[in-house]
């Protein structure tokens, strides 16, 4: 379990995260299952935000489902569950035929589940909108940490390094094989081994920390379109959340039926 805490304006919040993998101390890559589970358990003041704040729970969960970060990375939804927690399951559509050239092998492990519970206190009533600029803040900050650990599940750049390269890699090597010349001697485990050198790039310099970095905060590419330049941290967490702010918005203006955010739309 790892948590992590913010505080802004009067609203403090945290995020505690729990997951659960196949793999052992000789696991180097890290996939996502076939059937990635991912679950948002939302508590304002020790209370579920489902069904105490049933409207916010379906804004937030519609808002959840729609982010445009699982198709950044390569996902799609195939289902969804909404009860004590906002609850779903994502399919890779990048690494499952490269799991099956890989074949069995104790160096190759999955991430099945991603626990998050999410927790806002605040001893008086706080904006609606301070509740996601908390919310993106810790789920931006998640993003970055789970990158690192695992590039071939979170980092968009870590999944687009490896599978380009695996590929590549391949062909060549199906070039080779063509070849007029006596049997070839390539290893049996040649796409392991290649891989496992891949990932250990990627979880070193493929990760949004590490690009910013190298190019000194002035041209952070994070989508393919449009491009985008981030002049600092805060900015780029931004863009590393699950809930875009304008979509957020605009359903609590529809669902409440009001004018427009302001100071009178609160929670308590």
């Amino acid at each position: 379990m790892e948590s992590l805490s913010v505080q802004y304006k009067n609203l403090c919040g945290s995020i505690d995260t729990a997951r659960s993998t196949k793999g052992n101390e000789c696991t180097v890559a890290m996939f996502p299952a076939r059937n990635l589970v991912i679950s948002f358990t939302i508590r304002i003041n020790h209370h579920n935000l489902y069904p105490k704040y049933q409207k916010l729970t379906e804004i937030f969960e519609k808002c959840i489902l729609e982010s445009g970060l699982w198709e950044l990375l390569g996902y799609q939804i195939d289902s969804f569950n909404l009860e004590n927690s906002i609850e779903f399951q994502i399919c890779c559509k990048k690494t499952g035929r490269i799991i099956e050239d890989l074949g069995d092998s104790e160096e190759i492990g999955f991430l099945n589940r991603l626990d998050l519970t999410f927790s806002f206190i605040s001893e008086s009533p706080f904006q609606i909108m301070d509740l996601l600029t908390v919310f993106n803040y810790l789920t931006g900050s998640l993003i970055l940490n789970l990158e690192r650990i695992y590039p071939l599940v979170f980092s968009y750049y870590g999944r687009l390094f490896f599978c380009l390269n695996f590929e590549y890699f391949k062909q060549n090597l199906s070039l080779i094989q063509q070849l007029p010349i006596t049997e070839p001697d390539i290893p049996s485990d040649i796409y392991l081994h290649n891989s496992i050198q891949l990932i250990k790039i990627a979880m070193e310099s493929f990760n949004s920390i590490n690009i910013m970095k190298s190019n000194k905060l002035k041209t952070y590419r994070l989508k393919d379109t449009p491009k985008e330049t981030f002049e600092n941290l805060d900015q780029l967490l931004h863009c590393l959340t699950f809930i875009d702010p304008e979509l957020f918005k605009s359903l609590i203006v529809q669902t409440f039926e009001i004018v427009s955010l302001s100071d009178h739309n609160e929670v308590s």
